[in-house]
């Protein structure tokens, strides 16, 4: 329910304000880049404050220990772990991916369905809208000669009857 500003790339763009979208997030996701952020700490007692329902802490370098997606979801005003990461209020889950996007092989923080299927990037979609595009050619491609096919086959049966006409009329 929030309008996205036509151009991101504008710093004042680049981050989430309550007050200037007029509503609290369904889920807040922190990538760790360094062990100061205190995402696990501080930052997930401030975010239970504010009732934000759903916390999620990506850490793919492993900054923070072993475990590289924390996920919370708010609960009589504290967050509890769940080892689950779909959130129900905006139909998206998230999950771990290792491929490559943009470019850069890599674990990969990435939206999908309830069924586990993967929000397609950009690349994706259009590589699809790309396969679909060949494919209903092929398929036109594929009726064209049928038609020609069958043309020809009507035409080689006239010839014939026109033939054997030609013959009991002699």
């Amino acid at each position: 329910d929030v309008e996205i500003p036509k151009d991101m790339l504008l710093k004042e763009n680049r981050s989430y304000f309550i007050w200037k979208y007029g509503k609290f997030p369904d889920v807040v996701i922190e990538i760790v880049s360094n062990n100061q952020g205190g995402e696990l700490d501080d930052k997930l007692d401030k975010y239970a404050l504010l009732g934000i329902r759903n916390y999620v802490v990506f850490d793919p370098l492993c900054v923070l220990g072993k475990i590289t997606l924390h996920v919370f979801e708010l609960q009589g005003g504290q967050y509890t772990p769940t080892s689950r990461a779909f959130f129900g209020t905006i139909g998206l889950g998230l999950v771990e991916w290792h491929g490559s996007y943009e470019g850069l092989d890599a674990l990969w923080l990435r939206w999908c369905f309830s069924d586990g299927t993967l929000v397609p990037t950009g690349a994706e979609r259009a590589t699809m809208a790309e396969t679909r595009a060949k494919n209903e050619k092929a398929r036109a491609d594929r009726e064209k000669t049928r038609a020609l096919d069958e043309k020809a086959r009507a035409l080689h049966q006239k010839t014939r009857a026109d033939d054997e006409k030609a013959r009991a009329d002699r």
